[in-house]
């Protein structure tokens, strides 16, 4: 069938304006509508009751293949061209110039994951939350949609597809200096996912894709966070499972992060915003992550087939920080003079190393004999299975005392770990972590671990200096 039958609504509207979400939901179902190789989803609804809904392109085979999950639209309309790009896509996957991937890849697309944010015009939900940093509390319906859809289709290769503004009016801007990047890619980074899949992801599949795009005339690099000052140091970004792609990875996805070049609102542009090619640039990296993806297809079904279950007694990394290579590190950038327009690589202090901190012992389980309608929700919404403690028990269990909350701009607390015989009530809850999820439990219930979910005030309040740590350690 002719792709001129299928014009994306960007396309439609002579890129004078976004997308709407109506008009990315109608032109998902006409493409599912007109392929034998598509089924239209509603994943969820947005706070507003908008429907989250993804594509899914597949085609019978007689081989195991790699599934892909491709995000867009994280942060709404401040950050459009993904969900714009993988509209185009789809559109290739099932009509054009990308349907020879079919054979080799299953791919489910979820282009406008925030509804409320596009029609807003806002980075934010209509609660005004960051989705983006909501994948611990999960607190969130759309947040909460996404999260279970990685758990259901269980991707083997995620991509979550961002924009980053090149002027920062707030910060660099005021101090004359805009970014210089074309496109970044980052692989999740939180020290706790299987290591294989972290080899795998940094050494092979991101080196590759980075390679690729940049050879094809678009500038990539490996992403660096966000330049707010010329004094911060370099980083690749936060570490923690509040951040989606981290916590794909942290449920057994090669997890990617893709960002490109958000032109400033106010320049002068043949489409609404650069919105033209700000889309093309997107497109162009999706297809490389998508080639590439196809090429390791065999691999990286095999690494699904390994994914890692959590066994009691196993060292596992919950956190870490970032730090120089060496002392002394410095690394220049490329950013542009806002008043004369040259570039210049301007040098900044180099702490991309991630230092990792002394492993912690997996526990065979966590104990929750407190507090446990609070923390029964939070496992509801992550989707840990957990069963309860029928009678009252006598259990060697590992109990922490908090001595010190600190919250000087990041969460930390110091506590001391005892090991006790003590009562286990009946109705305590159990949380086993040999399950698909007990990394994400030791995660967000460890101590000492970067995504703890007491980081949170919600959560925080059950802190008591001098008072037990809410759960027990079964080791």
């Amino acid at each position: 069938m002719p792709v001129a039958r299928f014009q994306t609504p960007l396309e439609a509207c002579r890129y004078q304006r976004i997308s709407h979400p109506q008009e990315i939901a109608a032109f998902l179902n006409h493409l599912a509508a007109a392929s034998d190789d598509a089924t239209c989803t509603t994943l969820g609804w947005s706070v507003r009751g908008l429907p989250i809904r993804a594509l899914l392109c597949q085609r019978p085979a007689a081989h195991d293949k790699p599934r892909v999950l491709l995000v867009g639209s994280h942060h709404g309309g401040s950050e459009p061209a993904g969900g714009e790009a993988l509209l185009d896509v789809s559109r290739a996957l099932l009509h054009g110039h990308l349907r020879e991937l079919l054979d080799v890849l299953d791919v489910l697309v979820v282009p406008d994951v925030n509804p409320d944010g596009r029609d807003n015009d806002s980075s934010r939900n209509a609660n005004r939350v960051n989705l983006n940093r909501d994948y611990v509390l999960l607190s969130q319906p759309e947040s909460r949609a996404l999260d279970a859809a990685v758990q259901r289709y269980r991707p083997h290769a995620v991509l979550d597809a961002h924009e980053s503004a090149a002027l920062k009016r707030k910060s660099l801007g005021r101090a004359g200096w805009l970014t210089e990047f074309e496109a970044q890619f980052d692989v999740a980074n939180n020290p706790a996912l299987p290591a294989a899949l972290q080899r795998f992801g940094q050494d092979v599949l991101l080196n590759e894709v980075i390679d690729d795009v940049d050879a094809s005339g678009l500038g990539a690099h490996r992403y660096i966070r966000e330049i707010l000052s010329l004094e911060q140091p370099l980083t690749h970004g936060g570490i923690g499972i509040a951040r989606f792609r981290n916590k794909a990875g942290a449920l057994g996805a090669l997890s990617f992060l893709l960002e490109t070049r958000l032109d400033p609102k106010d320049g002068r542009y043949p489409s609404f915003r650069n919105i033209e090619v700000r889309t093309a640039k997107q497109i162009r990296c999706i297809g490389v992550f998508l080639g590439r993806i196809a090429a390791h297809a065999g691999a990286i079904v095999e690494l699904g087939r390994r994914r890692d279950t959590l066994r009691g007694g196993e060292p596992l990394i919950v956190a870490a920080h970032y730090a120089p290579p060496h002392a002394g590190a410095m690394h220049r950038v490329p950013l542009r003079r806002i008043d004369t327009g040259e570039v210049v690589a301007v040098p900044f202090r180099d702490h991309r190393r991630l230092a990792l901190h002394a492993p912690i012992t997996a526990p065979r389980a966590y104990l929750v004999p407190r507090h446990t309608n609070v923390l029964r929700d939070l496992l509801w919404r992550h989707g840990l299975c957990f069963d309860y403690v029928a009678q009252a028990t006598t259990a060697n269990v590992m109990e922490h005392r908090v001595e010190q909350v600190l919250d000087d701009g990041a969460f930390a607390l110091r506590t001391t770990a005892h090991l006790r015989e003590l009562t286990v009530p009946a109705g305590t809850l159990r949380i086993a972590l040999d399950q698909p999820l007990g990394r994400v439990a030791a995660l967000l219930f460890e101590p000492t671990s970067t995504s703890s979910v007491f980081g949170y005030p919600a959560y925080r309040r059950l802190l008591k200096p001098g008072a037990p740590w809410p759960l027990l350690v079964e080791h």
